[in-house]
């Protein structure tokens, strides 16, 4: 039982570190292009 719920927790967190991540770099794109202009 606790090995499926660790399964469980672990795939959500990072699939949303994943995006985090991407978030991240989407909002550091802008600001680099803002700062090269």
């Amino acid at each position: 039982m606790s090995d499926e719920g660790d399964e469980l927790v672990s795939a959500p967190r990072s699939a949303r570190d994943k995006l985090c991540g991407e978030l991240a770099l989407a909002m550091d794109a802008p600001r680099g292009a803002l700062n090269a202009a």
